[in-house]
């Protein structure tokens, strides 16, 4: 049950990020041609393709947690023997979680304000609270992903415990 969930959830998270690439950068390319050759231009482009940009960032944070693709800087954990990278890898997720979880928090409160004041996106006449909302959903998945590669973590090290 479990794994089916994942599983959709990694489709779900792959169809966005490659719609919020690839549908931005077609769009801009038509808007270009239309501008330059027809005097015409698409008025809501910029506009989707800024939303598409934050929606990508926010979403991609668990992603990134998934792969492991976060930058890191790993001058001292290089140091660290097998033990202190646990330890290290462990207070990293903790931390990451806690920062995710006040994100999530603080992006709740902003997007209700949001959407008490009915605010709408200047072009598309999008609801402004769908944009702002993309931080505490990229804050959930980040959260949801730190807890499943901490899990990873904890029963690889008790695995290495054990050999």
């Amino acid at each position: 049950m479990l794994k089916k969930l994942d599983k959709t959830l990694i489709g779900i998270e792959k169809a966005v990020l490659v719609l919020g690439i690839f549908t931005p950068i077609i769009i801009i390319a038509i808007n270009v041609v239309l501008r330059n050759f027809f005097t015409n231009a698409i008025t809501w482009a910029e506009e989707y393709a800024r939303y598409c940009i934050i929606t990508v960032t926010f979403v991609g944070l668990g992603v990134a947690v998934r792969e492991k693709a976060h930058m890191r800087i790993t001058a001292v954990y290089d140091c660290l023997g097998s033990l202190g990278k646990y330890m290290m890898d462990l207070l990293v997720n903790v931390v990451a979680f806690f920062v995710s979880g006040f994100l999530f928090y603080e992006g709740m409160r902003i997007t209700i304000k949001v959407a008490v004041t009915a605010q709408i996106s200047a072009s598309l006449a999008l609801p402004m609270w769908m944009l702002y909302a993309t931080l505490p959903l990229g804050c959930a998945l980040m959260m949801l992903r730190l807890v499943q590669v901490t899990v990873a973590l904890v029963r690889e090290h008790k695995k290495e415990e054990r050999a």
